[in-house]
């Protein structure tokens, strides 16, 4: 699995964006067809002898409208990759999903989560009402745009999240493409410095999108 991979340490920025690229699509499907699966983390996540990503365990899969009650016998998700809507007991929708899939990335890039504490509670509140530390303050080899993409995902209002899973795709992909393109490691780490971050939230055109970035 993607947790047995992560063990060894962290992935680089552009393999953390090839993994989450595939689980991204593979949301999209899931999103297009009704289904939220609330449970996005690495050990739900397959890895071939190829390393292709395969989501797995949807056990906790609900409907668009569906909603978890903090109050209930049990605590349905994991805390530590779980949206803050999701930590407040309120209704859950795909956003939610891309929330769970930053958490992923962003722990790929560095080797640990954005949120940490001593009990799950603790680490939910963070995930309320903390921001996440950027990635390039200890990953200097991030590419500004990778950073840019984890720190839409983890938005706390899901309204300013990606327009969708499809658009996290198409943005990785383009991000990949023209960092691997660069020569240097320089031009790599600074791939996007100095433009305006792009509101993915207000995209919902691949095109559209490609032309920005």
């Amino acid at each position: 699995s993607l947790a047995d991979r992560l063990r060894e340490g962290p992935l680089s920025p552009l393999e953390g964006g090839r993994v989450v690229t595939q689980l991204a699509g593979a949301l999209q499907l899931a999103h297009s067809q009704g289904v939220v699966h609330r449970d996005v983390k690495p050990s739900n996540v397959l890895l071939d002898d190829q390393g292709n990503a395969l989501l797995s365990d949807f056990g906790l899969a609900r409907i668009h409208d569906a909603s978890v009650s903090l109050t209930g016998s049990a605590l349905l998700g994991t805390p530590a990759y779980m949206s803050p809507e999701q930590a407040r007991g309120e209704k859950v929708g795909p956003a939610s999903d891309q929330y769970s899939l930053g958490v992923i990335l962003y722990q790929l890039c560095t080797g640990h989560l954005p949120f940490e504490a001593e009990t799950p509670m603790a680490v939910m509140l963070k995930h309320i009402n903390e921001p996440p530390a950027k990635i390039r303050a200890e990953v200097m080899d991030c590419p500004v745009f990778l950073e840019q993409v984890v720190l839409q995902l983890l938005e706390k209002s899901p309204d300013k999240r990606p327009h969708d899973a499809l658009m996290v795709q198409v943005a990785l992909e383009e991000v990949i493409e023209r960092v691997a393109a660069k020569t240097s490691t320089m031009s790599q780490m600074t791939a996007g410095a100095g433009q305006t971050a792009i509101d993915m939230s207000q995209l919902s055109d691949p095109a559209q999108l490609k032309k920005l970035l």
